[in-house]
């Protein structure tokens, strides 16, 4: 396939992307990311406290009512809510090789309107463009080995620079920035926003001097879903991963912030989309994109 790409979308391509086949059942559909799918953002405000174990729904809110595979856990919250989590996200759980998930994100799970637009970067490449390498959310260093390697809900499509430029540092809000030197962002965002530094990712250090690297704001939600479901799948039996091993500095903040970017940030429909697909070859859900609001029923601590 050829493809021709203007900073920010793709401008003209031959072939259909949505021709490659990835381990798993099914071709994966192909999605106009300029015409997602109608649905709108799934959004929430923090609405109750967890006592003994049990979500007790603040006066005069609704409380959500959960379909399968999430029956039952209406009421759950701490603990309890975070075992029960682990246990469906790892029953059939179907895994591949670290090769194989990097193929299926750059050439299908990422593919959008035919092109691939890096997480953190905005910008739009070919399907296995060489200048595309694959971001894991939660870092190697700190803990994604194993099978946890190839889990396609915390890999992103990203250019390799960013993916080298992030690092293992966890995110956060950056104060003073020291990367980018030139910054980059997806120029659909700047034409669009009067806050330009909204579409950028950089890294530099935050309030407290940490070095952290913070996401430009559209995927701010969803790397921090990312780093959610990672932490509920990967725990010793089925206890959460602590944020520490995310953030040894930090963690209580870095929680604090990763909640309010999932509160600010709810899941579009390119993010459900991509829940899907994942779901085809994985057979499993990341359910903080199906219910967001899950996760402020959690200490990640």
């Amino acid at each position: 396939m050829a493809c021709f790409f203007a900073m920010g979308m793709v401008a003209a391509c031959s072939g259909d992307s949505s021709g490659f086949e990835p381990p798993g059942p099914g071709p994966l559909e192909r999605v106009d990311a300029s015409s997602p799918p109608p649905a709108p953002p799934r959004t929430f405000t923090p609405s109750g406290t967890c006592q003994s174990g049990r979500w007790a729904t603040d006066a005069g809110a609704t409380p959500t009512t959960y379909s399968a595979p999430y029956s039952g856990l209406d009421e759950s919250c701490g603990p309890t809510l975070a075992r029960r989590l682990c246990e469906i996200v790892n029953r059939n759980y179907r895994g591949q090789g670290y090769t194989s998930a990097r193929q299926s994100v750059l050439n299908a799970i990422d593919v959008f309107d035919g092109g691939v637009q890096g997480i953190y970067d905005g910008q739009w490449f070919a399907p296995g463009s060489a200048e595309m390498n694959v971001e894991h959310a939660w870092p190697q260093s700190k803990g994604a080995t194993g099978e946890a390697k190839s889990d396609m809900h915390h890999l992103f499509a990203t250019r390799a620079d960013y993916n080298t430029g992030r690092s293992n540092a966890a995110y956060g809000v950056v104060g003073t920035r020291n990367w980018p030197a030139t910054l980059i962002g997806d120029s659909a965002c700047l034409a669009a926003n009067a806050d330009p530094d909204s579409c950028y990712s950089v890294r530099g250090s935050d309030a407290d001097m940490v070095e952290v690297f913070e996401p430009r704001a559209a995927k701010k939600g969803d790397v921090a879903r990312a780093v959610f479901y990672f932490a509920v799948k990967y725990g010793q039996s089925c206890a959460v991963k602590s944020l520490a091993a995310f953030d040894d500095l930090h963690p209580l903040i870095t929680e604090a912030i990763l909640k309010r970017w999932n509160a600010d940030d709810a899941p579009d429909a390119l993010e459900r989309t991509r829940n899907d697909r994942v779901e085809r070859i994985q057979n499993v859900r990341n359910p903080f994109i199906d219910h967001p609001e899950l996760a402020e029923r959690i200490s990640f601590q």
